[in-house]
């Protein structure tokens, strides 16, 4: 099971491959509080959910489209 700071390095490395290649996309890319207090709603179960939901609009949307 990956560590609250593994899933963060994850979603930083996805949106950044999703900027690079895709910036179009960059308007559905939420910002991710930089609070690190799980009582802040930011635990590692929504990290995943919001890694998840990531990978997702790249992979449909890169299906489609040419990136850089």
């Amino acid at each position: 099971m990956k560590t609250t700071q593994e899933w963060e390095e994850d979603i930083i490395t996805l949106t950044t491959k999703i900027i690079s290649r895709f910036p179009e996309l960059s308007k559905y890319i939420e910002e991710i509080p930089v609070i690190e207090t799980e009582s802040a709603g930011v635990n590692r179960e929504n990290l995943e959910a919001y890694y998840q939901s990531l990978e997702a609009i790249f992979n449909k949307y890169s299906t489609t489209h040419d990136g850089e």
